[in-house]
């Protein structure tokens, strides 16, 4: 929060390095608030003051570079990103293995926007960001206990014996994990753990304006906050998630071109939209006041007409084709 205020008092300091540092920590900050447009204008703002390399640290372009990958892919905008991410892996990757391994991350989380497989890192990763991106991946195959399992020693770091606040993740890594441990305990099946978990996640979320990790937690996350917090329980900054939700923009095919929408009835089309969330046969029908087998008819030829075998392949050609 303090940020902007320092960097509106550094505009007259004779340091550009510093003005420049502080640009792209604006930067972040604008990002993490979905604010891409200001990102970007502070990314701009730190390309005209060009500080170069600190001591110990990546080039400075390499960071802003890694911002602007990130604002792409915060947009849908996978068609900028990419090449983006291969233009920074081959300018700075093979001279910064930390770096090359944040892009190999930022590489996976496109695959994910896209709808589209993702390689999973390394095992026993050492960066937070591949911890959480590999915990993102197992969600999305279904490996509730497995992700559960990755992100609970974040969890665990940011508090002492007493239960308070302890020095370990940020806030931001500690959101994020939050909302992982809650989608997979409703995955599991534990509504009450994966509500609590939720509502950590809002509280420490909503005094800095960080709407990122709950987008980027895809349909997922929207579920759980639409199904596991009754009205009563949404504050204003829950239903502004799901209000930047419905105004998210369709993934960008990776060709410039979406292939042709399969021709769904309204309510095939609204059970295949359900489907991204995790939502069980039953927790859809409830959803949308059908029977099980009604849903089951509408899923069956949902499937059928996208030429789907499976939710997993249903979920990608709905999200290429522009339906989800």
């Amino acid at each position: 929060t303090g940020i902007a205020a320092e960097l509106s008092a550094a505009q007259s300091a004779a340091r550009p390095d510093v003005r420049c540092l502080l640009s792209l920590a604006a930067a972040l900050v604008s990002l993490y608030r979905d604010d891409t447009a200001a990102a970007r204008l502070a990314l701009d703002d730190a390309a005209e003051l060009a500080c170069g390399q600190l001591a110990g640290e990546p080039r400075v372009a390499a960071l802003a570079g890694l911002v602007r990958a990130r604002c792409a892919i915060a947009d849908n905008d996978l068609q900028a990103a990419r090449p983006l991410l291969a233009q920074l892996a081959a300018s700075y990757g093979t001279a910064d293995p930390v770096l090359a391994r944040q892009l190999q991350v930022l590489g996976r989380y496109a695959a994910l926007a896209a709808g589209e497989p993702a390689q999973a890192g390394p095992a026993g990763a050492a960066l937070t960001e591949e911890v959480l991106c590999q915990a993102r991946l197992l969600l999305a195959d279904g490996a509730f206990t497995e992700a559960l399992e990755l992100v609970s020693p974040l969890l665990a770091a940011g508090q002492n014996p007493a239960g308070q606040q302890a020095a370990g993740p940020t806030r931001l890594t500690r959101i994020t994990a939050l909302l992982h441990a809650a989608v997979a305990h409703r995955g599991l099946g534990e509504a009450s753990e994966a509500a609590q978990h939720l509502l950590q996640a809002l509280a420490l979320a909503e005094p800095e304006d960080c709407y990122l990790p709950f987008l980027s937690g895809g349909v997922a996350v929207r579920s759980a906050i639409t199904v596991l917090l009754p009205p009563p329980a949404l504050g204003s900054f829950a239903r502004a998630i799901l209000e930047r939700f419905d105004g998210q923009l369709p993934p960008a095919g990776s060709g410039g071109q979406k292939p042709a929408r399969p021709s769904l009835t309204e309510s095939e089309l609204a059970v295949l939209r359900f489907l991204p969330s995790h939502m069980t046969n039953q927790e859809i029908a409830e959803a949308l006041f059908l029977s099980i087998n009604t849903v089951k008819t509408h899923l069956s030829a949902a499937y059928r007409k996208l030429g789907a075998a499976n939710r997993r392949q249903a979920i990608g050609i709905g999200r290429r084709s522009g339906l989800l």
